[in-house]
């Protein structure tokens, strides 16, 4: 798995608990995409990246591409579906009691965590 499948993977995991718990094969799921994602990034870099200018020497040439890309990562991760968060919480979840069950113990591993005054 790629970075950017990884990166979605502990992000669906972290902040999409429902819609994750719904993915029957994470690992392949997240493979997949991982490539979608750094295609897109790929396109969207080049397309920002434009061709090359006339007199550029390839040190400026790698620098706009840098610059590019991490405008690329910016704009394809944050519009991403994979990177929304979910709206609806656990106990939201139309009585699932393993939803339930789910939050209750994110709760108590939350007070374990929490310092008492």
């Amino acid at each position: 798995m790629d970075h950017y499948g990884q990166m979605a993977m502990e992000f669906s995991r972290d902040h999409r608990p429902i819609s994750h718990g719904q993915i029957t094969d994470p690992t392949a799921h997240f493979e997949t995409m991982g490539r979608q994602i750094a295609a897109e990034l790929v396109r969207v870099r080049d397309e920002i990246l434009g061709g090359r200018r006339p007199d550029e020497d390839p040190a400026a040439l790698r620098t706009r591409s840098s610059q590019a890309l991490a405008a690329a990562r910016e704009i394809v991760l944050s519009q991403h579906p994979a990177f929304i968060p979910e709206t609806e919480t656990p106990d939201e979840a139309d009585g699932d009691p393993d939803a339930r069950r789910y939050r209750d113990r994110l709760t108590a591993i939350g007070d374990t965590l929490t310092p008492r005054s």
